[in-house]
């Protein structure tokens, strides 16, 4: 006859207890990571139906044949806003992989003065109905070897945080080459980020409270900083006496090896 089973000694019980509160916690970063998943894909698929609401409403208000060629222009708008859109789509769902530390590059020579004018065209028809210029100054021949719509998104998110908070002034975008990387500065002359805020400016759903009215997730930095990162660069919030400057700084050389977060 088989006696009864010997209870597990206090050194199992304790590995065991061990053993389940790491895989509670490995399992709370998880669900963690997927909820920042879809708050980000939230945040970076507003940006471009918002551009896409716009333009559809200014073709709504051009009607008769004295407007043909405004409407043709308006929809050709349309249709680069709806593939960065497609774009956007496919980065984020890689992006999931961020958490992960294993998002892979897609490297491809960039030239900067199309990436720059694609990402000026997203956000015209936001500009246009704030009243807002956008003035470009691009170095000729920049070329990169970059993932060309992490860029984009990095631009875009600079771009966007620009027309959000400058107050009505105007969005300069330049880029010039300077030791082997390309530096391009997004900048406003707006009310700006006050100093206690500037340290944090890049951290997962900080958002600056300078202008009440806009809401956000604050994520779009925070993306942005990631996708420098696995390019070996950097973003930073260059010290101004008034508005906000952001300088992203991108090695242009080629690279076999594929980033990956630091």
């Amino acid at each position: 006859m088989v006696g009864p089973a010997e209870p597990p000694s206090a050194e199992t019980l304790r590995q065991e207890n061990a053993q389940l509160a790491a895989d509670l916690a490995a399992a709370q970063r998880d669900n963690r990571g997927y909820r920042d998943l879809l708050v980000a894909a939230a945040h970076e698929m507003r940006t471009p139906l918002h551009a896409i609401l716009l333009t559809l409403e200014m073709i709504a208000r051009l009607s008769g044949p004295e407007h043909e060629s405004a409407r043709k222009t308006q929809i050709e708008r349309a249709k680069r806003v709806l593939k960065d859109y497609v774009s956007r789509t496919s980065i984020l769902l890689d992006a999931g992989r961020l958490t992960g530390d294993v998002f892979r590059l897609n490297r491809e020579p960039v030239a900067v003065e199309e990436l720059v004018s694609a990402v000026t065209d997203l956000y015209a028809a936001k500009a246009e109905s704030r009243g807002v210029r956008i003035e470009v100054d691009i170095a000729p021949g920049m070329v990169g070897h970059w993932d060309r719509a992490a860029v984009e998104t990095i631009l875009a998110n600079l771009v966007s945080n620009a027309l959000k908070y400058g107050e009505g002034t105007p969005v300069v975008v330049s880029g010039k080459i300077d030791n082997g990387n390309a530096v391009i500065r997004v900048a406003d002359y707006g009310p700006g980020i006050p100093d206690d805020q500037r340290i944090r400016i890049f951290e997962k759903f900080n958002r600056p409270v300078s202008s009440t009215s806009n809401v956000g997730y604050g994520l779009g930095l925070w993306i942005a900083q990631e996708f420098a990162r696995l390019h070996r660069g950097s973003i930073m919030l260059e010290p101004t006496s008034s508005g906000s400057t952001f300088v992203v700084t991108l090695p242009i050389g080629h690279s076999t090896a594929a980033g990956s977060v630091a």
